[in-house]
């Protein structure tokens, strides 16, 4: 089964629910109808649905949204998007964060959940040339602030070596890399390491 996940963030605190129905009124019609869950963290739509060009598989959209944050460290930008598909044919200018915010976040990520994949985009970021460390640390400690859970680097060091001994994280994003794209989570680690971890504090 084919799966595609999209993130979006409520930027103001208001009622989901007109969102939730504005969404559906525009895919339902030629998705079906989705499993809609609404919780304090967040709230999404998960359809399924079959694809059209032989052969026919079955496919998974999930839709995220989380309402929980309505803050960001950084201005938001503007940036163009554009679909040429054979069914549709569109542009208009988005709204999303800015880079170190982004992969502030997803330091967050790697912290709080047990996903090789968070790993292997902050590496592939840096080796890109769009993570700049010094910019992307202080993000994510002003994040794990406002939930009230500061991490020091020897506790994050912990979390990320129990993790690197976990089966799962080191087999979940082979899968998922394009061809002609090498990862080693070891390597990836060493990184992480090296430029990431002695930006954030020591315990005191």
């Amino acid at each position: 089964m084919g799966s595609y996940h999209l993130d979006f963030v409520q930027r103001e605190s208001a009622p989901i629910g007109a969102v939730l129905d504005r969404l559906q009124q525009r895919l339902n019609p030629w998705l079906g109808e989705p499993r809609r869950k609404v919780s304090p963290r967040g709230s999404t739509l998960v359809y399924r649905f079959s694809s059209e060009s032989p052969p026919v598989v079955q496919l998974r959209l999930k839709i995220e949204i989380n309402t929980r944050e309505h803050f960001q460290l950084h201005p938001l930008q503007a940036l163009p998007f554009a679909v040429d598909t054979r069914w549709y044919q569109g542009e208009a200018t988005i709204a999303t964060y800015a880079p170190e915010e982004l992969l502030g976040t997803k330091i967050r990520a790697l912290y709080q959940r047990r996903k090789g994949r968070d790993l292997f985009d902050l590496w592939h970021s840096y080796e890109l040339g769009v993570l700049d460390p010094a910019k992307t640390v202080p993000v994510f400690l002003r994040y794990m602030e406002a939930e009230q859970h500061p991490v020091s680097g020897e506790i994050f060091a912990e979390n990320l070596q129990s993790k690197l001994n976990h089966p799962g994280f080191l087999s979940d994003t082979p899968p998922l890399l394009r061809p002609g794209i090498s990862y080693d989570p070891q390597k990836a680690a060493y990184f992480f390491s090296e430029r990431l971890l002695p930006l954030m504090p020591t315990p005191n």
